[in-house]
């Protein structure tokens, strides 16, 4: 009977202490991803390094996609060295790290560089094999993301590296939608001069849309892509079909109206309802323009 009893207690403190022993480990492992994650998030580069020497399978042992939602954390932060050395150890530069509850964009490490305009980290993610045309969020890519910011050195990077402009987000949007909609004329010029999505409709669309935005500069790159300048645009279901000149003239902007008939815009063209330009203003500076015009052209 003692010698069960000794079994049984021996048993009972073998089991305590290598429970407490398991304890001791995975608390001493926390510990460590814990000061691993603080070091990425500050940028600490001989702290990362350090910390890989002691455990240069760190990133295996971390959950889900912790280890490759750090190279997300140094892309943004544009920490080339310890991108490189994420890398090294085995994270994923094409990982495409999904929303949390209070971020719900999926990301990839090269789009979250792109969208914070950090060029080198843009530059060691696509020497290392990242994907310029992975989508992350509502089929958003890096080079839409750079457009919609005006980043054209990181742009230009992208497109030598192959990435692709006539890929369209969620909402139909393309990357030269996305430099239009932002105002960013750079942007705009180095995508047309790229030959980006030369879709005769989009570019009339674009091109309303920065008459819309009283966006002079746009419109004019814009003009020189359209065929056809009084041609009759189909905008949103409530809003119907108009000219460029028209839709510059009811929004009242002048100077666009100007550059629009000195395009060879036509005053006298008239929509389905039978009127022309300047029947939807009340600017005197307008109706002016458009009446000179016109009478310019008989």
């Amino acid at each position: 009977m003692r010698k069960f009893l000794l079994t049984v207690l021996a048993a009972a403190v073998a089991f305590a202490v290598g429970n407490y022993l398991g304890e001791r480990k995975l608390a001493a492992k926390k510990d460590l991803h814990l000061k691993f994650v603080e070091a990425v998030e500050n940028g600490q580069t001989s702290a990362v390094n350090q910390l890989f020497g002691q455990n240069p399978d760190l990133g295996k042992g971390m959950a889900g996609q912790q280890f490759d939602s750090q190279l997300l954390t140094a892309a943004k932060m544009g920490y080339g060295d310890i991108i490189k050395a994420l890398i090294f150890h085995g994270a994923n530069p094409n990982a495409v790290i999904k929303g949390t509850v209070t971020d719900i964009s999926d990301k990839t490490p090269l789009i979250e560089a792109a969208s914070n305009g950090q060029g080198t980290a843009v530059d060691i993610l696509l020497e290392n094999g990242a994907d310029p045309n992975l989508l992350g969020f509502c089929r958003q890519s890096a080079l839409m993301v750079a457009a919609g910011s005006g980043q054209t050195k990181i742009m230009e990077t992208l497109i030598k590296k192959g990435a692709r402009s006539d890929i369209r987000d969620c909402g139909n949007g393309s990357a030269l939608e996305h430099s239009v909609s932002t105002g960013s004329l750079s942007a705009v010029k180095l995508l047309l001069a790229n030959d980006a999505n030369k879709d005769k409709h989009e570019i009339e669309y674009l091109l309303m849309r920065a008459i819309e935005h009283n966006d002079l500069g746009i419109t004019n790159a814009l003009l020189d892509q359209v065929p056809d300048i009084n041609v009759e645009v189909k905008m949103d279901a409530d809003l119907g079909s108009w000219t460029p000149l028209a839709w510059a003239a009811k929004s009242g902007f002048a100077d666009i109206v100007k550059t629009l008939i000195a395009h060879g815009a036509d005053p006298a063209k008239k929509d389905k309802n039978g009127k022309t330009a300047v029947k939807h203003t009340k600017s005197t500076q307008i109706i002016r323009l458009l009446n000179a015009a016109k009478a310019g052209r008989k």
